[in-house]
């Protein structure tokens, strides 16, 4: 299920992102001055929910946010495909 409506971008997009959001187990391992995006794996993706960020290094759950069957305007620059195994 794909809850977002695509909107075509007419200018490059720039990473917006003013506060990031990492696996509290990831975080908690690391040792001072080790960057999280070097440690953590994390998966994102659409559920019939919504949209998860999952920790692939410690099989949880980091986020789901949940639509609530709101459709969704957004920005995107590559496509949802489906995994190999659905």
């Amino acid at each position: 299920m794909n809850n977002v409506i695509e909107l075509k971008a007419f200018r490059r997009m720039e990473s917006e992102i003013n506060q990031y959001i990492h696996c509290a187990e990831c975080f908690n391992e690391l040792s001072d001055g080790d960057p999280p995006k070097e440690y953590q794996v994390l998966e994102i993706g659409w559920t019939e929910k919504g949209l998860q960020i999952w920790c692939r290094r410690h099989d949880k759950n980091v986020l789901h946010l949940d639509f609530e069957g709101r459709k969704l305007k957004a920005l995107a620059s590559a496509q949802a495909r489906r995994a190999p195994d659905e």
